[in-house]
């Protein structure tokens, strides 16, 4: 689906912007920025001299061969939870997954990205709200840390972005406090996965009647009518 999306981007605004595009991410060297939540922006924060931070140790080799086994880690184990998920709110919760792991993959995941998973995160919410039982079979291990992190996850997320930079150099805080949408994001995900337990071994729960897939094939359709309107301004003004 990725790959189709980037095919009709080309499609429609041609190589060259493409070729721009991908040229002036190249030249990107603010990943250290409180702004950024993704996992190669907190690498870089802890690992890396930076005007803001001051790192734990000096390692900026590390950044990239660090980042890409995360990158692995969070992506087989999202994709897996995906997969396996059979439950009622398998949709909402792939989105959610999905959407959180895009942002901690990404080199620039800034964190007000963290809005486009709001409408799955609600009705995921919705849900357990409606089944509060509905936990995977783990004892009390795996509800607790679900909770524990969207309860950090809610506080954090409070966390304005200038306090991020206040207290440096400090090492600690550079990995605490000044890598607060990091862990926001990360413990949002995190509870989302623990969340995708209850859809791998409950999977015959009574699917709802409001899905998110309604939503997405509408948002979809509009897009579509939206890049094919872009295409034929294109060609009628070159024409």
């Amino acid at each position: 689906m990725g790959a189709l999306c980037f095919a009709v981007g080309i499609a429609v605004f041609g190589s060259e912007n493409c070729t721009a595009w991908l040229s002036a991410m190249a030249r990107i060297d603010w990943h250290e920025m409180p702004l950024n939540a993704s996992l190669q922006g907190f690498l870089k924060r802890a690992l890396q001299e930076t005007f803001h931070y001051q790192p734990v140790v000096h390692a900026p080799d590390a950044v990239i061969p660090l980042w890409i086994a995360g990158f692995g880690i969070i992506g087989l184990l999202s994709l897996a939870t995906v997969l396996l998920d059979r439950s009622a709110r398998a949709v909402d919760r792939a989105f959610t997954i999905l959407l959180l792991a895009a942002i901690l993959m990404s080199p620039l995941g800034w964190i007000y990205y963290l809005l486009l998973a709001l409408p799955s995160t609600v009705g995921l919410i919705r849900h357990k709200m409606a089944d509060p039982h509905g936990l995977a079979p783990s004892g009390r291990l795996g509800p607790f840390l679900r909770t524990a992190s969207m309860s950090l996850a809610a506080l954090l997320v409070l966390c304005p972005t200038a306090l991020q930079i206040v207290g440096q150099p400090s090492s600690l805080l550079t990995v605490t406090l000044g890598s607060a949408h990091f862990w926001t994001v990360f413990f949002c995900w995190f509870a989302a996965l623990l969340d995708g337990q209850s859809g791998i071994w409950r999977p015959n729960a009574t699917r709802p009647r409001d899905t998110i897939h309604e939503w997405v094939g509408s948002l979809t359709r509009q897009h579509c009518v939206f890049i094919a309107q872009c295409s034929t301004r294109s060609r009628t003004k070159h024409s």
